[in-house]
């Protein structure tokens, strides 16, 4: 049975020990040379590169612009090396905020003043700005702001769980999330991708029980039921976090997530969230919901205040998206029309998607020399897209990436690209 939360946090900070967990579970050892990788087909793609660049497949880099439009150059073997304009389905700027006129003119103007540096800038202006304006968007009682997602996950649960704890953890799920929960030292349990039904060790009986699940698989495109979650957090009365990097700005009425498309708004207590794909921001990311729990990473992480910090120019570019996205509904209304069109299109050309209305769109299909440069091919007939990912089977997996920012007829070239490209591979997935 979990402790109140009060007594946890209170008892937590006496408990804490004087180790860096970080050096405790460092995954390279003192040579440098052994590094443990959690996924298993990571090394498999790893050692896909070279072959792919010998190939002419391998893209080293490409120059991105703004709205639906990639500027890029073209493939090594082309001459002249000129530019070329592709459309972008690569971007996890969903609405288009990154490249929004009063967006970067807010970003302009604080950069003037405060300059591009991060330091100390925990306690600037925009930042304070920028957390009060999370606390109305989302309704949170307190917003802690971060340099990035990842280091929010680190320090959230670096800061509310120890040994003697124990974290569910969606299987399968975001690699940040479960990195950042077995850094912690807790236990850490897998439950169902579609239930909270346990995998693995059995719990052992813990101190304070913490679930945490990610609204959005950013792999696939899949948006998860929570409700299941809620349903297990509340019967063991264990504190949920959801991390609604993939939600915030994109899902829901009022752009609050997925947890207030699935009515769950005022029943989460701890939301975590990166800027990028509902906000448009390259950086950053937002710990929000109970005070208690913000105000005690916020005390537990005064290390990373010189260090990992976002920027003030940043931090008044996010705020000024979350005002857009509180106050323009037809921006979500539009990208809910191209995610439609796409799928059409696509679809009546023979190609068959995984069944989402999420922005990423995406197909698995075998795995071959051919399909594995799928983007590249893709490239010359015009679009820029991610590189095919390896999936659990061994398969490849496409993904589409849809912009409000894509005009209807950027969205019908790069349905009629993808159509093509499928031809050429002999076959539909």
């Amino acid at each position: 049975m979990s402790v109140p939360l009060i007594d946890h946090l209170a008892h937590k900070l006496e408990h804490r020990s004087a180790r860096s967990i970080l050096e405790e579970r460092s995954v390279v050892s003192e040579s440098g040379s052994d590094i443990r990788i959690d996924k298993p087909y990571t090394g498999l793609a790893v050692a896909e590169c070279s072959s792919l660049e010998n190939k002419g497949w391998f893209i080293a880099k490409q120059i991105l612009s703004i709205g639906g439009i990639v500027d890029a150059p073209p493939s090594r073997a082309a001459m002249p090396r000129e530019q070329v304009h592709l459309i972008n389905m690569a971007s996890y700027d969903f609405l288009g905020l990154g490249s929004h006129y009063d967006v970067v003119r807010a970003a302009k103007e604080v950069m003037d003043r405060f300059g591009v540096g991060a330091g100390t800038s925990q306690s600037s202006d925009p930042v304070l700005n920028l957390e009060d304006d999370v606390n109305r968007f989302t309704g949170s009682k307190a917003a802690l702001a971060t340099g990035s997602r990842q280091d929010a996950w680190f320090s959230l649960l670096g800061a509310i769980v120890d040994d003697r704890d124990t974290i569910y953890i969606r299987a399968g799920g975001d690699p940040v999330l479960r990195a950042a929960a077995q850094a912690s030292g807790a236990q850490v349990i897998d439950h169902g991708p579609r239930s909270m039904t346990s995998a693995g060790s059995a719990p052992r009986d813990p101190r304070f029980t913490v679930v945490i699940a990610d609204s959005v698989d950013l792999e696939s495109g899949t948006v998860n039921s929570l409700q299941p979650v809620m349903e297990f957090a509340e019967s063991h009365k264990a504190l949920v976090v959801i991390d609604e990097t993939g939600g915030l700005g994109v899902r829901g009425p009022w752009g609050r997530g997925v947890i207030e498309e699935q009515g769950l708004w005022e029943r989460v207590p701890v939301i975590v969230s990166g800027f990028g794909c509902g906000l448009g921001a390259s950086a950053g990311a937002i710990i929000a919901g109970n005070r208690e729990v913000v105000e005690a990473v916020r005390q537990a992480r005064t290390g990373h205040t010189y260090t990992d910090q976002l920027s003030p120019g940043s931090a008044a570019a996010v705020s000024r998206a979350i005002v857009l996205a509180m106050q323009d509904p037809a921006l979500r209304d539009r990208l809910a029309l191209n995610i439609g069109r796409f799928s059409e299109r696509v679809a009546a050309g023979g190609v068959a998607l995984a069944d989402s209305d999420y922005p990423i769109q995406s197909s698995v299909i075998p795995r071959s020399d051919r399909a594995a440069g799928f983007a590249e091919i893709a490239r010359a007939k015009g679009i820029s897209m991610p590189s095919p990912a390896t999936t659990r089977s061994g398969d490849l997996r496409l993904r589409f990436m849809i912009s409000a920012a894509h005009t209807p007829e950027q969205i019908d070239m790069a349905a009629s690209a993808v159509v093509e490209v499928f031809d050429e591979l002999n076959g539909t997935p």
